[in-house]
This record gives C-alpha cells, structure tokens and sequence, in this order.
C-alpha cells in the first residue's frame, strides 16, 4: 500500500508540471487560441495587407476557403476598405445551413462570389460530418472526440471543386491571399490548386493545423513539403501578428490548433 500511495503522489506531482509546462509551451508557440482578435490572425491580415497596398496594383483578388459563416470573409472586407483596395473575393462553403448564414451575413457586393462547394483534388459528391447545424467542425473525416465529447452524428452530401478548374474558368490572373479552413482536407485541396500551386501565381496562403490533421492523417511535414516543393516559404502567426518563418522540425508535429502563412519566395526576395 505504501508504493501505491508513492506512486499516486508521483505521478500526481507529474501531472501537475506536465500540465503547467504543456500550457506554457502552448502560450509560447501561440497554440489553441481560437479567438480571432487574440491568436494575431486580424494582425497578420493587417500586416498582409499593409504589404499588397505598397506593392500590388489597387485591384487584387482573394480567396476564402471553408468561410463559415463570414467572419474571415468580413475582415478581408474591413482591411480592403481600411487600405483603399479593390478586392475580389471568392468564398467557398459547402454545408448548406452554413452557407444560407454566411450569404445571410455578408452584405450585397459585385466583388463577392459566395460558392456553395467544398474544394479537393477532384470534382464529385461526397458525405460532410459535423456535431450540429453551424458547426464549425465539419469535416470530410468523421473525427473521433470522444476526449471533448463531441459526437460526428449529423451529416450530409455536398458538391466538390477542383480550384485549378475553378480560376480557369473565372480567368483569375493572380491571387494575393489564399486562406484555407477545411479541416483536415487543406493537402486536398491545395492538391486541387494543380499548376495554380505556385509562388509565382499566388503570395500568401494561410492555413490551419491541428486535430483534424490527426483525423485525415495528415501531418505538418506533409504541408511543409507541400509549399517547399511550390516555390514558398512556410511561417508561423505569433500573437503579435508577425510570421515567425521557420523549417519544419519534429517537436511541432503536436496536433495543437495554430495559424501558420505559405508566403512565395518572390514576395521574400522583394522583401529582401
């Protein structure tokens, strides 16, 4: 009874640092921080921003990816206007409660195109999972969350695109943001870019990575080597809003939920 009761304390004493250490490290990398105005998304944007209005033509085109109910598509909307640019945007949403919200939310615009598709690698129909209407969850992998007790027990059938279709038949010349919010699907979709996949077409894509990777089994390196092959450089948004550009190291393959930027090499060298 005695080495039980060791063990109980031991491992309780290890619980705790382990705790105190895990959310240090997650406050450091800028982890699991969902909250638009805190995790340096809306800084990053700025910042984005700050870069096209100096070197880009007053017209640029940008793309949202998994739009949900509007909340991204509304602050590249906030920054367009904040720097005096005309910006056209396409954004994709494919569950069909999600999409009424986000065309719901989003006012009347000629330079808004709302699309009712999911985006991958080829066109078809196929079954979205989520836990409730609005979800922002949903996800082409029925996720295990037992831990978070969150249960994938709605779906239903929605259409996919190719987006190397997609900027053909809209004659897209250029695209100076991507953003991607697909859960778990973004290698997919990005596949789906086909010859679009370039640091020479496109400037920035921002993407998610987390538990949903965990799900798809995808993984971090798979992303990385994703961009390097594309002409990009990867980086991570830090809270401040800066990208901290970093090579892709085994330590970050963690599954925690972080916001990292695909930035094209020209953009550096002209950085430079």
């Amino acid at each position: 009874m005695k080495i039980i009761r060791m063990l109980t304390q031991t491992n309780f004493f290890l619980s705790k640092c382990r705790s105190l250490c895990l959310r240090l490290f997650a406050y450091l990398e800028n982890n699991n921080e969902y909250q638009f105005d805190k995790n340096g998304e809306n800084k990053c944007i700025n910042n984005i921003f700050e870069y096209l209005s100096q070197n880009q033509d007053k017209s640029i085109v940008l793309f949202d990816i998994g739009a949900n109910k509007g909340d991204y598509t509304k602050e590249l909307l906030i920054q367009s206007r904040r720097h005096n640019i005309k910006t056209d945007i396409h954004a994709f949403e494919p569950v069909s409660f999600t999409f009424n919200n986000l065309h719901t939310n989003l006012p009347k615009s000629d330079n808004l195109y709302l699309n009712q598709l999911a985006t991958s690698d080829q066109d078809g129909s196929f079954t979205i999972y989520y836990e409730k209407q609005g979800s922002t969850l949903a996800s082409f992998y029925q996720r295990n969350l037992d831990y978070s007790e969150i249960k994938f027990n709605e779906s239903e059938t929605v259409n996919t695109i190719r987006l190397e279709d997609y900027i053909s038949s809209e004659r897209i010349r250029h695209i100076s943001l991507l953003k991607i919010d697909v859960e778990g699907h973004e290698i997919k979709s990005l596949e789906g870019l086909g010859k679009y996949l370039s640091g020479d077409f496109i400037d920035f894509i921002q993407f998610e990575y987390g538990g949903a990777n965990l799900d798809s089994k995808t993984s971090l390196r798979d992303l990385f080597n994703l961009f390097i092959n594309s002409k990009f450089v990867v980086a991570k948004i830090m809270r401040n809003g800066n990208l901290n550009i970093r090579d892709y190291v085994p330590w970050m393959e963690n599954y925690q939920y972080a916001n990292y930027v695909a930035i094209s090499k020209n953009i550096l060298e002209k950085i430079k």
